[in-house]
This record gives structure tokens, sequence and C-alpha cells, in this order.
């Protein structure tokens, strides 16, 4: 059993009971499944899959909406990198409405940016040493 198989079903087994519970994400329930790690998932009757577009920040927007409300919701995303920047906004803006300053704000993006892009390049570098091995794997 692969790692990615492992973690999906555990996923599933997870998911498969609880009432009310929203899952969402970019492709969770069609298509690749995110590489697998979503596939075949099965809810309660009282809850959701939702297939979403790809907007970091929307999809964070709605996870926090949903647990502002006392929704139990599980957001599955493909690239880690973007959640920095996606909740950055939010933090940024309870910095903002708490201390009604935006140099605070300014600092949140000076660090979470850079953070991003050194992600990103060494993610890339990590998928080309992959890619040139003969063995390769389902990465997540």
């Amino acid at each position: 059993m692969k790692y990615i198989e492992y973690v999906n079903e555990q996923i599933r087994n997870t998911v498969k009971d609880p009432e009310n519970l929203v899952l969402f994400g970019q492709n969770i329930n069609a298509g690749s499944c995110l590489g697998g790690l979503t596939k075949g998932l099965s809810v309660n009757p009282t809850s959701k899959i939702i297939n979403s577009t790809n907007s970091e920040n929307s999809l964070c927007g709605f996870g926090f909406g949903l647990m502002l409300n006392g929704v139990s919701s599980v957001f599955f995303m493909k690239q880690l990198d973007f959640l920095l920047l996606g909740i950055g906004i939010y933090v940024s803006l309870l910095i903002f409405y708490t201390f009604e300053t935006l140099f605070f704000t300014g600092l949140i993006y000076i660090f979470l940016i850079p953070i991003s892009y050194f992600h990103y390049k060494h993610k890339n570098k990590a998928s080309l040493i992959t890619n040139n091995e003969e063995e390769t794997e389902d990465v997540l």
C-alpha cells in the first residue's frame, strides 16, 4: 500500500460518519481527487462535499465563515504555500481592526510572500529530482 492510499483510507474512515460536516476544495470528489488523496469520499446524508474553484483566498474565507457559524469543515488543498497567503489576509485584517494601523499588516506580507516564494522554489527542485529518478511515487 502506498502512503497516499493509506492517508486516503484514514480520511475516508474519518469523514463517513459525522453529521453536518462540510468537505471542500478543488476537485476533491472529481477528476484527479487531489492525486488520489480524496478518492472515493462519501459522507453522511446531512454532510456535504463541495468541489470548488481554485481560489485560496475565497476558500479560506469560506472556511472561516463555516467555523464562525459552528460548522465542522475540512478544506483540502493541493498547494499549501497559498494557504499562508490566504490566511495572511485574515490575520492582517484582525491586526488592522485590533490596533487600527497598517504597519503590522504590511509586516505580515513582508514575511509571508518570501516564505511562499522559497517554498515554491524548493518544491520545484524536489519535483525535478523526483522526476529524474527511475521509480516515482505519488507525492503529497
